[in-house]
């Protein structure tokens, strides 16, 4: 059944100045985070910071949500359907949605702005399949009920007309059973009035109607971590904000410093400027000496100094390094998945995974609302695929389209591919392991024919290994030993 309340709660908040009041709030602050992420200066910049000091941003921030989205979602998934008559389709939405890639981007946004939200999409002129939308929240109004997401709108802005100072915004509103399509056109500072969606060349091919398709909402949510609010989540940047403006402006001193350091100046006086241009001739870079020009009649005003300054680089350098390594540690993120403190020589696999085990278990915990959430989603995209193209869907054929993928995350840990050959060489060897399950856990996406095949080739390369005398074991005219068998002499 649809719920057209819930899409009058959200509809009621579009009104006002923009940003809107009610979202103002969690906009900035997510747009604050994605600032740290994509290292914008100009965002970052502290509000007293002078102007005339460039500011530098280290990319450290953006480095940390990375690496939890490598963790969580750099390996491929194994995602199968409920019947194995729908894999076909399935792999055909999941890989025309680059699923694995939009998981990785998807948790980049969740990691450094606290969430991020999904939506899923039929446009037929563009794909034919469901798509999948992974939004910022600064592109979100919820409408929540205690904890549970009553309704949610998904907003863009238009193409503007360069002739006119109008803003036109689309408002995608989802709620169960319903979506609906709204256009509004204002300005840079107001919403505006809502107008028919006819009214830009952009929506007049969306319906006026709601499309009541009658299934859960085709949106949702996924949180890092919960936040003071319930309802909303938690950057990783919050809990370092200060550390990392700190490791900014070791940056920006540091390169202050190396600059004056690096760079010889001179001072001079003013006479050797150029009489016209009043610059030094020759292009270096010069201070002119007023108190050198106090004096012009003696010797003294021919003279030029040169200016030094002294850097010590090892101390901001072990400045620079305590600090990232404290972000690092105090996000959860081993120092080592950035190729920090690992050493001249390298690791084993089981050296390194008792090293990050502490990044393992906290990308295990992020990755638990993954886990619950995608197969839901998986499940809405195939309903939406199977519906008919009558209401709205693609026809596809399927024959479960009810029932939940499975979705298997990658391991996180990274593995030692010799380590793990000698463990299954033992594990043979000492006949806990047969050779058939050894097979299968080294190549999971053989089939059944393959590992007999490979099985039996092993079988025939040891037996042509044999030597030729050992080929007759068992046989009435040979002993164990290889020779011959002698009659008794009194037989």
């Amino acid at each position: 059944m649809a719920d057209l309340d819930g899409l009058q709660l959200v509809e009621a908040k579009i009104t006002g100045i923009w940003p809107l009041k009610s979202q103002a709030k969690a906009w900035t602050e997510a747009a604050k985070w994605a600032a740290f992420r994509e290292a914008d200066p100009e965002k970052i910049r502290p509000r007293d910071w002078d102007v005339t000091r460039p500011y530098i941003v280290d990319p450290l921030a953006g480095r940390i949500s990375e690496t939890w989205a490598d963790l969580i979602h750099g390996e491929e998934p194994n995602i199968e359907p409920a019947n194995e008559a729908d894999a076909d389709r399935l792999l055909e939405v999941i890989e025309g949605n680059d699923y694995s890639s939009g998981l990785q981007g998807a948790e980049d946004i969740c990691s450094s702005e606290g969430s991020t939200w999904w939506r899923i999409l039929c446009d037929p002129e563009t794909a034919d399949h469901p798509l999948i939308e992974w939004h910022s929240r600064m592109m979100v109004i919820p409408i929540f009920r205690g904890k549970a997401l009553r309704a949610v709108a998904f907003w863009s802005e238009l193409p503007k007309d360069p002739n006119t100072e109008e803003t036109y915004r689309v408002f995608e509103i989802h709620a169960d059973g319903v979506v609906r399509n709204l256009l509004f056109r204002g300005s840079r500072s107001s919403v505006g009035t809502k107008v028919n969606l006819t009214d830009h060349p952009d929506t007049a091919d969306i319906p006026e109607d709601d499309w009541m398709h009658g299934l859960p909402m085709l949106a949702g949510k996924i949180l890092n971590r919960t936040g003071p609010k319930r309802t909303e989540g938690a950057s990783d940047y919050k809990r370092v904000e200060g550390l990392l403006y700190a490791l900014n402006e070791a940056v920006t001193i540091g390169s202050e410093n190396a600059r004056l350091t690096l760079k010889q100046r001179v001072a001079v006086p003013s006479k050797y400027l150029d009489p016209v241009t009043q610059k030094f001739p020759a292009g270096a870079e010069v201070l002119i000496s007023q108190s050198v020009d106090q004096n012009p009649d003696t010797p003294d005003s021919d003279r030029m100094a040169q200016i030094e300054w002294s850097f010590d680089a090892d101390a901001w350098t072990a400045w620079h390094d305590k600090l990232t390594d404290l972000i690092l540690t105090r996000t959860r993120v081993a120092p080592q998945l950035m190729g920090r403190s690992a050493g001249n020589s390298p690791e084993s696999g089981t050296a390194l995974r008792s090293r990050i085990l502490d990044s393992v278990m906290a990308a295990n915990g992020k990755a638990r609302a993954w886990d619950t959430e995608i197969p839901r989603q998986l499940s809405l995209v195939a309903r939406v695929d199977a519906m008919p193209v009558e209401q709205g869907g693609f026809g596809a054929t399927w024959t479960d389209a009810e029932s939940p993928p499975t979705f298997e995350r990658a391991s996180t840990l990274p593995e030692d591919a010799g380590e793990e050959t000698e463990r299954v060489v033992l594990e043979v060897s000492a006949e806990i392991l047969s050779r058939r399950s050894a097979i299968e856990e080294r190549h999971p996406d053989w089939t059944d024919e393959r590992v007999k095949e490979e099985l039996k080739r092993i079988a025939d390369e040891r037996e042509a290994a044999m030597p030729e005398t050992f080929t007759s074991f068992g046989t009435d005219d040979h002993d164990h030993s290889g020779g011959a068998v002698e009659e008794p002499a009194d037989a």
